[in-house]
């Protein structure tokens, strides 16, 4: 019965301190140990379902969108991290409507109202930012370490908040009539996949990692190369 009565004080108190104009101390950029205390203490279960789509000229915009899911007990405000300019988002929908948001200091804010107690689903369609995209002429990879998720996606981007993702590329097909060539994708630092899928159409090899393991949202570095004629999906350690 104790417990139970210090449970309810301590939700009480948390919803007493979770209130829209008590968030803006925690929107400066890059993340405040005050934010990263309150999102792995009051998100729970975070699953990232993320695509990019890869043109063929490195000087063109890398495309992508997340679908992140995760539960919360309270209706509260969410801040995720995107540091690139405010026209590198597309659009944000909050549990399948339109969101109003604000794009504030590298982040993404939602008020509390437009979330729900329970399970919560915010799409987002954006432009990756350049700043860990490293890109040659016959591969592409990124480091994200130690905070540079969400230079690329965004995210909740703290080492503490592990997840699980699904992970879709669409990258450009090479002509086979000048060389004998597709794509590699190397996933480093994931010890396990549990399920792989490659698919090649006319134009371009759509690559799909399901359910990878729980990661820090630095840790799934990735690397693209052109090398063999057939589509191959690989995971290794560090």
């Amino acid at each position: 019965m104790k417990w139970i009565c210090n449970m309810l004080l301590a939700l009480v108190l948390i919803s007493c301190h979770t209130k829209d104009e008590d968030m803006t101390a925690y929107l400066e950029p890059g993340v405040s140990k005050e934010l990263a205390t309150f999102r792995k203490d009051m998100l729970l279960d975070v699953y990232y379902d993320l695509s990019f789509s890869i043109p063929e000229k490195k000087d063109e915009a890398v495309s992508g969108r997340v679908d992140v899911y995760w539960s919360q007990g309270l209706n509260l405000p969410l801040i995720l991290d995107f540091r690139a300019d405010s026209s590198q988002i597309i659009s944000v929908q909050m549990n399948g409507k339109q969101a109003d948001y604000q794009f504030v200091n590298e982040h993404i804010y939602i008020p509390a109202a437009k979330t729900w107690a329970g399970e919560n689903k915010i799409s987002i369609v954006f432009q990756a930012a350049n700043q860990s995209l490293n890109r040659r002429d016959e591969f592409l990879y990124t480091l994200l370490v130690p905070d540079r998720a969400r230079t690329l996606f965004p995210c909740f981007d703290q080492p503490d908040m592990k997840a699980h993702y699904n992970l879709q590329l669409d990258v450009p097909k090479a002509p086979t009539s000048t060389t004998k060539s597709s794509t590699t994708f190397t996933s480093t630092s994931i010890p396990q996949v549990l399920s792989k899928q490659a698919i090649t159409t006319a134009q371009t090899i759509h690559l799909c990692l399901s359910r990878l393991p729980t990661t820090p949202t630095w840790q799934p570095s990735h690397r693209l190369k052109t090398q063999s004629l057939l589509p191959q999906t690989m995971a290794t350690r560090d």
